[in-house]
């Protein structure tokens, strides 16, 4: 859609390690929960969605590519909507594409509909939802909700000699090793190549994205891997999980691990 008047064009660049404090001064304050404003993924997964950010009236913007179509995600910052919104529509009129926005929160929609009414459709597909938990819920498994999980866990424990040890250098190699034993057998589209993309950006970047994760093993022998990092204060987003298929309870022994390492800082895992 075209702007309905001239307005300033966006100023944005290419995703670079070091627009990480950025994010973390609009992002890092906010209430924000969606592993899509998480600097680390959007790093990891830019050579893919040609990711671009700037700031622009008090916002952080950030401009990808998907399905061959400039898209946005939600600006975060407390500047004017009405201002920030009228240089998207500008932006994507430049682009030759309609104004797509990713990722609204109640608030922006509300806004949305009160000042553009019938201008935009709102559509929320299931398959891109985020699942948030309590920490402590996934770390502590009680109740039976969470009685399915505990069996596969106690079914794990009885059967393997088994430990955790955090991410480092010195394990890095293992975490390749066991993706690619993951990708064996498996058929390899688009969004699985997009994602070994994202998966070796990040491990060779793990210091300078602040991330953590643990390997997981079972009988001296490589069964899991996880790693993510903060989007707030508040929330942990957990980016990868693979583990050796082979291995019963490998996946959710490497899920209860991290949330057990992240209870005491986080309250929420993405």
């Amino acid at each position: 859609m075209q702007s309905k008047r001239t307005t300033a064009s966006l100023n944005l660049h290419r995703v670079r390690l070091d627009d990480k404090s950025l994010f973390e001064r609009y992002i890092g304050a906010s209430e924000e929960q969606n592993c899509d404003l998480c600097f680390a993924n959007i790093f990891s997964w830019s050579d893919s969605y040609h990711s671009e950010v700037g700031e622009a009236e008090g916002f952080l913007v950030i401009r990808f590519d998907i399905d061959g179509i400039k898209s946005y995600m939600q600006p975060i910052g407390n500047g004017d909507k009405t201002t920030i919104l009228e240089m998207l529509r500008h932006d994507a009129f430049l682009q030759h594409s309609p104004l797509r926005l990713y990722g609204l929160s109640q608030e922006w929609r509300k806004f949305l509909e009160e000042q553009y009414p019938s201008e935009f459709a709102f559509n929320a597909p299931r398959a891109l939802s985020d699942y948030i938990y309590r920490t402590e819920d996934l770390a502590q498994l009680r109740g039976r909700k969470y009685q399915p999980k505990r069996n596969h866990l106690n079914h794990f424990i009885a059967r393997h000699d088994w430990y955790v040890e955090p991410i480092s250098h010195s394990n890095i190699d293992v975490c390749f090793a066991l993706n690619d034993l993951w990708l064996q057998n498996r058929e390899v589209g688009d969004i699985e190549l997009a994602e070994q993309r994202a998966l070796h950006r990040a491990l060779e970047n793990f210091d300078a994205l602040s991330l953590q994760g643990l390997v997981l093993y079972a009988d001296g022998r490589p069964a899991a891997f996880s790693y993510g990092t903060a989007i707030t204060d508040k929330t942990f987003c957990t980016h990868i999980e693979k583990y050796d298929s082979t291995i019963e309870g490998a996946a959710t022994m490497i899920n209860r691990e991290m949330a057990k390492m992240l209870e005491e800082e986080y309250e929420f895992i993405n």
